[in-house]
């Protein structure tokens, strides 16, 4: 029994290597981002999912009830729980930093740098709780935390901070190699019992832990002969899954009491997906574009644009020294019973070899994950998310070096040669100047909008209503032109009082937009004076003339003159209060009868992808943006174009186009109207699906308002489920990539 001078001495000691890790990550953090000069107020990030979290914190600055957020989504409120974008470990530090700042940007990015203090602590117990030393626990904890994928994801992922992944690796590790039972009561049930709180984080993390936890039980199970050696794991994924059901409950409630929200929600991810956003070995082991030395920074940017499926999972970078560690894992898989002599059977690395194997096999194109995708749920599509625990695994290796190399040197050279480590390591891995580079960008932006909405604030009375345009789909909002993603939250970020439109979640809100869509500007306008909206406001970054068709009309129709910020990025034509009094009719303004009026010429190419310009032109029948086309849903879809002159003679409009057959289904077919007239009739079936489908329409099919109005009638529309293809239950139609129109 240990006495309690030496327990004394042990927490002493370990206060002591905590503490010191908590400095040093401190210290890094300070000179790498030079916080002594960083201004706080700006957001880190103010472009794409990194305005998920700004939102947040501005709801959890001016409430305590988060998940309702009652100045978006106007005229109702935005409920969060339909769309759980990060998890309770996540709300918890958000709701912390929120207590002790006061501006989105210093909230979030206080949890940013939170991460790092956090990843390097659990890290450090958890390779203290693998047999490493307290000095080369402290030194490859601080190398995890600082890991590249960290900054490439920056608040934009904050919901994939990775302070809470050694506990499941670790775990995983012990039950693999059959030392669980050999720790300490205390560190056995501290480490098992933050693996369990891992179901608390958001589904990504839990469901990767558990997915360890699984193979770890399987090569217990195989080294120990007994379905005993399951029960550990077993029960610790059974809790995961329990946290992670209650974390979700509040969301699953939510989706059972709006079925239109679920509707629109749930089962929009393609399983497809697991393949476009897998990951990549090439990915995992080169360095950062913007590594410090040339050689490397050269080698990484020869590869970019030349492989195709290159998006989310460039960011899932593990750095030099973790990229060595994983090789040997490799060698130590290949190795097979060569390694057995020099490694004892019981050797972490052995059983973070057969993880990190097992953890790549899942993630990587066309691998475990795609089956999973295809066979039980496609709710998981990003797999190259999984590179941090591939991170931690590959840290093991980089320990056990430095370990053998701290038994062989003076004391004193085992503290120079770590400390060369972490330098090495950092400078590295540590993409500061990027992170830095996203804080500088978007500063000009973040406060020409701040100023412009104070002024807004100033003029219009508290709480009114401001309707957003163009309106998008939320939460996979496509960027259009350079309208990123989320943008229009960037309005409620800087705002203090005034309610917004953007984004619509709940039925109630989907439903009401939907029916905006439908109607000409005149209603459109007319709806929104009813519904008390004070005024719109035109992102003009949307639209190809920069806005200046929509607001003219907007002017015209209200006698308003548009209010713009300064760069020219916003445009906000005020609604008077006397409402439909006030609209001055004027043909022109049918032009703008959709959200996104845009005029296309007569020779014009619309592109269906993710970066294209087809949204401004659906009229309703659509389903939800996906990379490289879009569905036509349910039995009837609608194209609008207006173009610029109308035409004299027949234009031509060439379909690239396919659609879903399967055995029970061989054939399709497609009836297209202009204008109420028939002008093309197709067949598809499995000798001619996927082709370039084209279609006459006369100059007198065009209305006088250089207004073409396309039908397509699709017969019959059918859904994976129904097929046998996938639980995918839309009724869909044809896929399109793109229509070409020329005269």
């Amino acid at each position: 029994m240990p006495t309690i001078k030496t327990k004394r001495r042990y927490i002493t000691g370990e206060a002591t290597l905590y503490l010191s890790v908590v400095l040093a990550v401190l210290t890094i953090l300070w000179w790498g981002f030079d916080l002594r000069r960083w201004n706080f107020e700006i957001p880190l990030n103010i472009d794409g999912d990194a305005l998920h979290y700004l939102a947040i914190a501005r709801s959890m600055l001016e409430s305590a009830e988060w998940w309702r957020i009652d100045r978006l989504s106007a005229p109702f409120e935005l409920n969060m729980l339909l769309f759980p974008f990060c998890g309770m470990t996540e709300i918890f530090l958000l709701n912390l930093w929120s207590l002790v700042t006061d501006t989105p940007g210093s909230v979030v990015f206080g949890v940013f740098l939170s991460s790092f203090v956090l990843a390097a602590a659990s890290a450090c117990w958890s390779l203290r709780t693998l047999g490493y030393s307290p000095l080369i626990a402290a030194t490859a904890g601080i190398l995890f935390a600082f890991i590249p994928s960290v900054f490439l994801r920056n608040t934009a992922h904050l919901m994939l901070l990775h302070y809470m992944v050694p506990f499941p690796c670790a775990t995983a590790v012990l039950i693999a190699s059959d030392t669980l039972r050999d720790l300490s009561r205390t560190r056995r049930w501290v480490t098992v019992g933050f693996t369990c709180v891992v179901g608390l984080s958001y589904i990504y993390t839990a469901f990767f832990g558990c997915f360890l936890l699984c193979v770890a039980a399987l090569i217990a199970w195989a080294r120990r002969g007994s379905i005993r050696a399951t029960i550990w794991p077993g029960a610790i994924i059974a809790v995961i899954a329990v946290l992670a059901f209650f974390s979700l409950l509040p969301s699953i409630l939510a989706w059972k009491n709006d079925l239109i929200a679920s509707d629109a929600l749930i089962g929009s991810k393609s399983m497809a997906d697991s393949d476009t956003y897998g990951l990549k070995l090439r990915h995992l082991i080169t360095p950062r574009q913007d590594h410090p030395l040339s050689l490397f920074r050269d080698f990484t940017n020869e590869t970019v644009g030349h492989f195709p499926l290159d998006n989310e999972n460039t960011t899932s970078k593990i750095g030099g020294l973790p990229s060595l560690g994983l090789l040997t894992l490799l060698f130590i898989a290949v190795s097979g019973y060569f390694s057995r002599t020099w490694l004892p059977l019981k050797s972490p690395l052995i059983a973070s070899s057969s993880l990190a194997i097992s953890s790549f096999l899942l993630a990587t194109i066309g691998g475990l994950g795609s089956l999973f995708n295809l066979w039980i749920s496609s709710e998981i599509r990003c797999y190259n998310r999984i590179s941090v625990f591939i991170a931690f695994l590959a840290i093991v290796p980089v320990a056990y070096a430095l370990q053998n190399i701290s038994h062989r040197i003076p004391k004193l050279g085992s503290y120079a040669v770590c400390t060369l480590v972490v330098i090495i390591g950092v400078l590295d891995q540590a993409s500061f100047g990027y992170v830095a580079s996203l804080h500088h960008n978007g500063e000009a932006r973040y406060l020409e909008t701040k100023e412009f909405i104070t002024k807004l604030e100033n003029e219009l009375p508290e709480e009114a209503l401001i309707y957003q345009l163009p309106h998008m789909p939320y939460p996979h909002t496509p960027p259009m032109l350079r309208f990123g993603a989320h943008s229009h939250l960037l309005a409620y970020v800087t705002s203090t009082s005034l309610n917004w439109s953007w984004p619509a979640l709940t039925g109630e809100a989907l439903t009401f937009n939907s029916e905006l869509t439908q109607v000409s500007l005149i209603d459109f306008v007319t709806k929104l004076s009813e519904s008390n909206f004070s005024g719109i406001l035109v992102n003009t970054t949307a639209y190809e003339d920069k806005g200046a068709a929509i607001v003219e009309n907007l002017e015209h129709l209200l006698t308003q003159k548009a209010l713009l910020s300064t760069q020219g990025e916003y445009a906000f034509v005020a609604i008077p209060a006397t409402g439909k009094k006030q609209i001055n009719p004027n043909i022109e303004v049918y032009l703008a009868a959709k959200e996104v009026p845009i005029l296309i010429p007569l020779n014009h190419m619309v592109d269906f992808s993710e970066f294209g310009d087809s949204e401004r032109h659906l009229n309703g029948g659509w389903s939800h943006q996906e990379t490289d086309f879009r569905w036509t849903v349910g039995p009837e879809s609608g194209l609008q174009f207006f173009f610029k002159e109308m035409p004299e003679t027949a234009l031509h409009l060439s379909f690239s186009t396919f659609t879903l057959l399967a055995p029970s289904q061989t054939k399709k077919t497609a009836e297209i109207f202009a204008n109420d007239r028939l002008v093309g009739s197709w067949v598809f079936d499995t000798t001619d699906n996927d082709s370039i489908r084209i279609v006459e329409i006369p100059p007198e099919a065009i209305s006088p308002n250089r207004l073409l109005d396309l039908r397509l009638i699709i017969d019959p529309p059918s859904s994976p489920l129904s097929l046998g293809v996938n639980a995918d239950s839309r009724p869909l139609g044809i896929a399109i990539r793109s229509i070409t129109i020329s005269n």
